[in-house]
């Protein structure tokens, strides 16, 4: 698993720093299987358009296999913006999460701050985020192609949390 997370990160980045050096338009897109001690248990796909100023991207998961049967689950991930500064920059993003006995959509709009927050079903549990003070935070699609791009820290909100996303140096002999 670790090496198929490596390879994925290798060959988006050395896609990326192509899409991003480029003039017009650049449409990146990879296919992924997922594996779990050895049995495949799902696909993942992985595209992402840039063009001029704006970007779009966009991953899909879908389990696949004999496992499926037991743990079904498909996801959407979806994000939009501006790319300036050598920085990608949120103004949408939504998530979509389906299994045998949930389901769930958030979607974030942003500029700079948080403009709007919708969570289906709703969260619940009291928010100890106050998410009207939240400035240059980004999704986690966004945070991750910054530190593909370059960046070492992103600020980072999913809908539920804040955190931050860190560039660190991996241990090639350990799990990562």
């Amino acid at each position: 698993m670790r090496y198929l997370k490596l390879l994925l990160i290798i060959k988006f980045l050395s896609a990326l720093t192509i899409s991003i050096t480029g003039a017009k338009a650049n449409i990146v897109s990879s296919d992924y299987v997922v594996k779990s001690s050895g049995i495949k248990i799902g696909e993942f796909n992985w595209i992402i358009k840039i063009e001029e100023e704006k970007y779009e991207t966009k991953i899909s998961l879908k389990s696949i296999g004999i496992l499926s049967r037991l743990y079904s689950f498909e996801g959407e991930y979806l994000a939009n913006g501006v790319f300036k500064n050598n920085r990608f920059e949120t103004r949408f993003y939504k998530q979509y999460w389906k299994t045998k006995n949930k389901e769930k959509i958030v979607e974030i709009e942003l500029n700079r701050s948080l403009i709007n927050l919708f969570q289906d079903p709703k969260e619940e549990e009291y928010s100890r985020v106050n998410f009207s003070e939240i400035i240059d935070y980004y999704d986690p699609i966004t945070s991750f192609i910054n530190i593909l791009n370059g960046h070492n820290l992103e600020k980072t909100i999913d809908g539920r949390r804040l955190y931050v996303m860190e560039k660190s140096i991996l241990d090639t002999e350990g799990d990562f």
